[in-house]
């Protein structure tokens, strides 16, 4: 064997040791985007008062303030 198939060869034993992180990473990604989900779902059933109150707070304004 030479210098060159070794070292492809450890570089394979490293891209193969990071499958798991790979997959711990996915599968947070994935958590995220189905707790976006179902936020995004819970914020399209707010009434116009509650969402207001929401993106105003969001804006960092008090409810009752006008601008």
């Amino acid at each position: 064997m030479t210098v060159h198939a070794n070292d492809d060869i450890n570089d394979l034993f490293d891209t193969a040791s990071k499958e798991a992180a790979a997959l711990d990473a996915l599968d947070g990604a994935v958590n995220l985007l189905k707790s976006a989900r179902e936020a995004k779902a819970c914020v399209a059933r707010l009434d116009a008062p509650q969402l207001r109150e929401g993106l105003l707070r969001r804006s960092g304004r008090h409810a009752g303030e006008r601008t």
